[in-house]
């Protein structure tokens, strides 16, 4: 408490620049949920969300065979997810390589698996929550009710590289 009153600390500095103005922000949206006409939704919304996204780890261990022999549970694939998540955050295009790679490691090296293995587990899934979030694109934008001829009329209003180095 002293360092963050006292003038000029590095702590006082991160708290008024970035851990204050997150709180504020957190704050607000947790209002703006509580305010909202459509609490239930949001809630059943996120805990879908979060359970399929559960389904998405869980299931390709079934499907491969890799629980029962080394002891992978549903949380187990709840951890694995979340170790997943660090390998996206690593900058590179797409998470391609750095999900693979961190995926690979954690089921190696906590769990036992082979790596043919545990690599293969990282492609499926990837590979399974690209193709997902494909379709779940244009099933919203066809729900929404736009169709596809007002996003080919913005792609095609968009200037192109060469017109802008004219």
């Amino acid at each position: 408490r002293w360092l963050l009153r006292r003038e000029n600390s590095w702590l006082g500095r991160v708290w008024e620049t970035t851990l204050k103005p997150a709180a504020v922000s957190f704050r607000k949206g947790m209002t703006t949920l509580v305010a909202s006409p459509r609490r239930g939704a949001i809630v059943l919304s996120t805990v879908g969300m979060w359970a399929g996204y559960l389904l998405m780890a869980y299931l390709p261990f079934r499907m491969l065979h890799l629980a029962e022999p080394y002891g992978i549970g549903i949380l187990d694939a709840w951890a694995l997810m979340a170790i997943g998540a660090i390998g996206i955050l690593v900058p590179s295009p797409g998470g391609i390589g750095s999900y693979h790679y961190i995926t690979e490691q954690a089921l190696v090296h906590l769990y036992g698996v082979p790596s043919a293995e545990a690599l293969t587990y990282a492609f499926l899934t990837h590979g399974a929550q690209l193709v997902f979030y494909t379709l779940a694109g244009l099933v919203a934008v066809v729900y929404q009710g736009s169709g596809f001829r007002p996003l080919l009329a913005f792609g095609a209003d968009a200037p192109t590289a060469s017109a802008k180095t004219d």
